[in-house]
C-alpha cells in the first residue's frame, strides 16, 4: 500500500523553474520589505539601557521598584485562581 503512493510523497524537483516569475518578484519584494522593517528598529545595547524602564538615577528608588516588581507577579500569579473562584461560584461549586 505505501509503496502504490510513493510517487506521490516523493518531491518535485524543478519546481521553483515552474513558479510564475511574478509571484517570485512579489516575495522577494516582501522579503526586502521586511529586512528593511528589522533593520530600521535599533536599540542601543549598552550597560544600564538593556530593559524598558529607567531603574536607576535620581528619578527613580529601589522602594518603587520593588513595589513595582511585586505586584507584577503578585497579579501575574494570582489571576488565574481569582478566575478558577469566580467561575465555581458562578456554578455554585462554591460553598
Amino acid at each position: 500500500m505505501l509503496t502504490k503512493n510513493l510517487p506521490r510523497l516523493q518531491p518535485r524537483t524543478g519546481l521553483i523553474n515552474k513558479q510564475n516569475p511574478s509571484n517570485l518578484r512579489s516575495n522577494l519584494a516582501l522579503n526586502r520589505f521586511h529586512q528593511q522593517q528589522i533593520q530600521s528598529i535599533h536599540i542601543e545595547n549598552s550597560v544600564g539601557n538593556t530593559l524598558p524602564f529607567k531603574f536607576r538615577g535620581p528619578e527613580t528608588s529601589k522602594a518603587g521598584l520593588a513595589v513595582k516588581i511585586a505586584s507584577f507577579f503578585f497579579v501575574g500569579f494570582f489571576t488565574p485562581f481569582a478566575i478558577a473562584r469566580y467561575q465555581m461560584k458562578k456554578s455554585g461549586a462554591w460553598a
